[in-house]
């Protein structure tokens, strides 16, 4: 069974729709334990090359996003998505024309296994009128933010001075 991209996926009783924000709880998490990102795709199924099996889902994480762009990147997205239904066509258009203005936002990309079934729990799609509140208060942005993106940053940079200073020794 070859790899199939989905654009909705149901896990539990909550359905996941391409185009649309959501945060969630996640288990297994590095640095984020609730990702508020928009929705890309499920990839599922096993690959012809190396035989291992996909499940696992695919978002922007705004959180891996600095301040500042997160507003950005929202406005935009608001411009094309102005009907739903338009929003599953067009986010490989939109998705395409933010990589090759930002293509820094790579790194906020992120996957979340889906099984097993209870690593992901408390889905919850955040409406257009809780997002343009959420992202146009530049304050309660910066409060919020236990930053994600430069504390993950900020932790390669600390990592790559130790690899130094072992090297040295």
């Amino acid at each position: 069974m070859a790899i199939k991209i989905l654009r909705g996926f149901q896990i539990g009783n909550q359905f996941l729709y391409t185009g649309r924000f959501y945060l969630f709880d996640y288990s297994r998490f590095e640095n984020d334990p609730q990702p508020l990102g928009l929705f890309m795709n499920v990839h599922w199924g096993i690959s012809e090359d190396t035989g291992h099996m996909h499940q696992f889902l695919q978002m922007i994480n705004f959180h891996y996003l600095p301040v500042i762009q997160r507003p950005i990147i929202f406005k935009r997205w608001m411009e094309i998505n102005k009907d739903e239904a338009f929003a599953k066509k067009n986010f490989t258009r939109f998705w395409t024309k933010l990589q090759q203005r930002m293509p820094a936002i790579d790194f906020s990309v992120r996957r979340y296994l889906v099984n097993p079934p209870g690593l992901i729990r408390n889905i919850r799609h955040l409406d257009n009128e809780f997002l343009t509140k959420y992202f146009s208060n530049p304050i309660q942005l910066i409060a919020r933010a236990q930053d994600t993106a430069e504390r993950v940053i900020l932790q390669a940079k600390m990592k790559a001075m130790r690899v130094k200073r072992t090297k040295k020794r």
